[in-house]
């Protein structure tokens, strides 16, 4: 079963990070999506670029503009057997400031 693993965190708590304690993030990642590449566990995953267009009934505007402190990161794409395997690879993710880790089932189509 696949489960999208999306990584929330704050970003003025991002902003304060040096760069590095960005590096030291970034190399934790890296380490994780390679081990679980090598498990053929990781379907697909990537950070998100600042920006984005917002599409809502129609007309496009910039975002995406949330009404929380929290903002998308990035995200995991992963093949696993069961949703307890899915949280605990949520619960490896690298900490980073304000993280919140959401773990969602695909419908597999």
């Amino acid at each position: 079963m696949r489960y999208l693993i999306l990584l929330w965190g704050s970003a003025d708590g991002e902003a304060a990070v040096t760069p590095d304690e960005r590096r030291a993030i970034v190399a934790e990642h890296l380490k994780l999506s390679e081990r679980l590449r090598d498990e053929g566990k990781l379907v697909h995953g990537d950070p998100l670029a600042p920006g984005g267009k917002v599409l809502r009934d129609g007309i496009v505007t910039d975002g995406p503009f949330v009404e929380t402190k929290e903002q998308v990161g990035g995200y995991y794409i992963v093949e696993v057997g069961s949703e307890e395997e899915a949280l605990a690879i949520g619960r490896e993710m690298p900490k980073s400031p304000g993280l919140v880790v959401e773990v969602l089932p695909t419908s597999g189509v």
